[in-house]
C-alpha cells in the first residue's frame, strides 16, 4: 500500500542524489574516453590539451583529487600524507573556476567511490578535514586539508617565482599554459619523488616554449598527451560553438580554442639559432633602400640596427651597435656609422 512514509523517503533520496551531483560529484565521475586515456597513462608528465569547455580542467581536477586521497585506479597510490599543488593563470580565474570545480567534486566525508585501488583495495575517500568545505578551505593561505592529513596548495602564476618554492609536491597540475619558469619550479618539487605533473590546458598563450619542450623537444619521450575538441564533451551547446566560429576570425585561434591545436609560431621563423643561420658576408649594393631601428633604454644599453631590402623584400641586417652613452653620443656614432649610405627610414 501507498503510504505517506513513501513520499518523505522518496524526497529524502532525491535530496541525498541532488547533494551528491552538486558536491559529491566525484563519486559520480564517469571518465570519457579522451579522459580516460589521460587518467590511465603512466607518463610521468601528462597533458590533456583541449579546446575551450571540452572537460580538460574537469577532468584535472578528478585526476589530482584521486592522487591525494589516495584512491587512484591506474596509479600507484602514496603512503602516508600527500602535497598536492594546483597552479592556474591568476587568483581570479582560481576563485571563480577551479574553486567551484573542488567545491562541486570533493566529497565532504569518508565513502566507498566505484573500483578498486591501483592496489585492488577498495576505494575510501577519506573526506574533508572536519567534513566540511568551510573548515577544510584555508582561503588565505589557498590551501584544502583532507582528512587523511593529505592537502593541495594552490598557486597562480603572477606569483613571484621565488613562491614556488618550498616543500616536496606529490602530485602537480598546471591549468592553461604556465611560464617556462613555473614548470622548473615545480619539476625541482618533485626530485625526491617520482614526477608526477599534469598540464590541462587550451594552448593559446606560453605555447611556443611549451610545444618545443614537451611536444617538439627533450621531454616528448617521457609526455603522454591527450587532445581533445569540443566533440568529446556530450554536454557542449552547439550553437555557442557555431558562434564561435563564426566570430573567431584567427585561424590560429580557432584552431586552439574550437580543436586545442598548438598555436606555436611557425613560417620563417628560426625554432634554433646556429650556424646554420648565418650566411657569407656579401657587399650590400648601394641601391637597395636602407633602415636603422633603434631601441633605446633608459637603464640598458642602446640597440642600433642596420637592415637592407633587396627587390624580393629579403632583409638583410649588415651591422649592430651595443651602445651605453648619452643620446649626443649615440646619435654620433649612427651618423659616423652610415655615412654614404641610402638610408630611407629610421625607427
Amino acid at each position: 500500500m501507498y503510504t505517506q512514509f513513501d513520499d518523505a523517503r522518496l524526497q529524502k533520496l532525491k535530496e541525498a542524489k541532488l547533494h551528491m551531483l552538486r558536491y559529491e560529484a566525484l563519486r559520480t565521475y564517469m571518465a570519457s574516453p579522451k579522459q580516460n586515456l589521460f587518467h590511465s597513462s603512466q607518463s610521468p608528465i601528462r597533458a590533456l590539451v583541449g579546446s575551450n569547455k571540452s572537460g580538460k580542467s574537469y577532468a584535472g581536477t578528478a585526476e589530482l583529487l584521486n592522487i591525494v586521497g589516495g584512491v587512484h585506479q591506474y596509479r600507484k597510490n602514496y603512503i602516508g600524507a600527500v602535497n598536492g599543488r594546483d597552479c592556474c593563470v591568476d587568483f581570479d580565474t582560481l576563485d571563480q573556476v577551479l574553486i567551484p570545480i573542488y567545491q562541486s567534486m570533493a566529497p565532504r566525508n569518508e565513502c566507498k567511490l566505484d573500483g578498486l585501488t591501483f592496489e585492488g583495495h577498495p576505494r575510501i575517500w577519506p573526506g574533508l578535514k572536519g567534513g566540511d568545505w568551510e573548515k577544510a578551505y584555508d582561503k588565505q593561505h589557498r590551501m584544502l586539508y583532507f582528512a587523511n592529513g593529505s592537502k593541495i596548495e594552490f598557486k597562480s602564476y603572477v606569483e613571484d617565482p621565488e613562491s614556488f618554492a618550498g616543500p616536496v609536491c606529490h602530485a602537480i597540475r598546471m591549468d592553461e599554459e604556465p611560464p617556462e619558469f613555473v614548470f622548473n619550479e615545480n619539476m625541482a618539487r618533485q626530485m625526491t619523488t617520482a614526477v608526477n605533473i599534469m598540464f590541462t590546458l587550451t594552448p593559446l598563450n606560453y605555447s611556443q616554449w611549451l610545444y618545443h619542450t614537451l611536444v617538439d623537444g627533450h621531454l616528448s619521450g617521457t609526455c603522454f598527451t591527450v587532445k581533445m575538441t569540443y566533440r568529446d564533451n556530450p554536454y557542449i551547446n552547439k550553437e555557442v560553438v557555431e558562434m564561435m566560429e563564426q566570430t573567431i576570425t584567427d585561424p590560429a585561434e580557432r584552431a586552439a580554442r574550437l580543436e586545442g591545436e598548438f598555436t606555436y609560431v611557425t613560417g620563417r621563423v628560426w625554432k634554433q639559432y646556429g650556424q646554420h643561420n648565418l650566411i657569407p658576408y656579401r657587399p650590400i649594393p648601394c641601391e637597395w633602400p636602407r633602415a636603422i631601428t633603434i631601441d633605446p633604454h633608459e637603464e640598458k644599453p642602446t640597440a642600433v640596427q642596420w637592415t637592407a631590402e633587396d627587390f624580393e623584400s629579403n632583409m638583410y641586417v649588415y651591422r649592430e651597435l651595443l651602445l651605453a652613452a648619452d643620446v649626443e653620443e649615440i646619435c654620433k656614432q649612427i651618423r659616423s656609422s652610415s655615412v654614404g649610405e641610402n638610408i630611407e627610414v629610421i625607427l
